[in-house]
């Protein structure tokens, strides 16, 4: 996937802010190794689909589900719709 420059600077920075080595990952393989996720809420909310989920520090019980509170995953799911 194309980034523009200004995406990959916000990217980087949420990055570089956020816990969770998993996050460069990400960014490195320019959004094709995401962690799968479902919007949710009229996009209000991001709900994780990943087996790891449980253990991520961004993850928040939501009956079965994973709430994902990653502000990288969020701005990843808003601005590239994925």
């Amino acid at each position: 996937m194309d980034i523009s420059e200004q995406h990959r600077k916000e990217l980087e920075k949420l990055a570089s802010e956020t816990r969770w080595n998993v996050n460069h990952r990400y960014i490195k393989s320019d959004l094709e190794e995401l962690t799968k996720v479902e919007v949710a809420g009229d996009g209000r909310a991001l709900l994780c689909l990943s087996e790891a989920a449980w253990r991520c520090p961004h993850g928040e019980p939501f009956g079965r589900a994973m709430l994902c509170t990653c502000p990288l995953r969020n701005y990843i799911a808003k601005h590239f719709g994925r």
